[in-house]
């Protein structure tokens, strides 16, 4: 072969061999399977905020003591504690004594109808013979201590068919008494205690409404009669009386 086709020929084929490996590579490249997609890279969301706990109830507090409830026995106690002692003790016994007064020396009943008005009744012995009476009486106040305005009505028994005498410088005068009838106002204090003692103190007047002493024999001097009403007449009260009121 001549040397210019020889080389002619190993140059065409040196071609030919380089674009067929061109070709090659081309067509692995295009078959190759796709890279993976590069995902972006999560982003972490913050965090909520975290609520905050909610806050414990306060503890409860007990009542002090006037605010507890009272049991049924401590309401009642209170409630007699606070009323008019005599609208609770609405009735009391008492021994009176003194002068002109109520039952002479003896025992008085007494109601009270409220804790300002009560009724006095009483029963003793006297100068003037057995004695009865009855009494109202009005308090000023509804305390333990109260003053009051009276007024009652006294009758006495007289001495029956008994005589007495006086004699005075010689004259001599014999009497006896007829039963009496004594009108009686005046005024005075009383007191009423919780645990239920019981006093009464009056001063006053008693006004007799006839009259009482029954001639036998004689008669009787001015002074003789000075004597005889003070003794047996119209007077000044003035009398006590303590007791027990239920």
């Amino acid at each position: 072969m001549p040397d210019g086709i020889g080389q002619g020929g190993m140059k065409m084929k040196a071609w030919h061999i380089g674009l067929a490996v061109l070709l090659a590579q081309l067509s692995a490249h295009a078959w190759a399977a796709p890279a993976a997609p590069v995902e972006p890279a999560a982003v972490s969301a913050a965090p909520a905020p975290a609520m905050p706990a909610p806050a414990a109830p306060p503890a409860a507090v007990p009542p002090s003591a006037p605010e507890a409830a009272q049991s049924p026995a401590s309401a009642v106690t209170v409630a007699v504690n606070k009323a008019p002692v005599r609208s609770i003790r609405i009735w009391a016994i008492t021994v009176e004594v003194g002068a002109n007064g109520l039952a002479g020396m003896g025992p008085v009943i007494t109601n009270f109808v409220t804790p300002r008005f009560a009724v006095d009744a009483g029963v003793g012995v006297s100068y003037v013979g057995i004695k009865s009476g009855i009494r109202a009486r009005y308090n000023l106040r509804d305390g333990n201590w109260a003053p009051f305005v009276s007024l009652g009505v006294v009758e006495a028994g007289g001495g029956g068919d008994k005589t007495y005498k006086i004699d005075t410088g010689g004259n001599v005068f014999e009497y006896g008494l007829r039963s009496s009838t004594f009108v009686q106002g005046g005024a005075g204090v009383e007191y009423v205690g919780r645990r239920g003692l019981a006093f009464v103190a009056m001063v006053g007047g008693a006004k007799l409404c006839r009259d009482n002493v029954r001639p036998v024999s004689g008669i009787p001097t001015d002074s003789q009669k000075d004597d005889l009403d003070a003794a047996f007449g119209s007077g000044v009260v003035l009398s006590v009386a303590i007791g027990y009121a239920f």
